[in-house]
């Protein structure tokens, strides 16, 4: 019984530590705002930028699929 309670008390704790600072679904899958990069140079940035912006939906997606 209290490894149960110790479960959900780690559960809890990783929900409101971790999870609560994730966007929202809407927000990660906004195709209407999806377009092709110029260049190079912008498709790298936006690839940098994304990775640090979604780094926690993306390996919550990775973890859980």
């Amino acid at each position: 019984m209290e490894a149960v309670l110790r479960v959900t008390d780690a559960l809890k704790s990783f929900r409101e530590a971790r999870l609560s600072g994730l966007r929202p679904p809407q927000e990660f899958f906004d195709v209407s705002r999806i377009s092709r990069p110029a260049d190079m140079n912008q498709a790298t940035s936006r690839i940098s930028y994304n990775t640090r912006y979604f780094s926690g939906k993306s390996l919550t997606l990775a973890v859980f699929k």
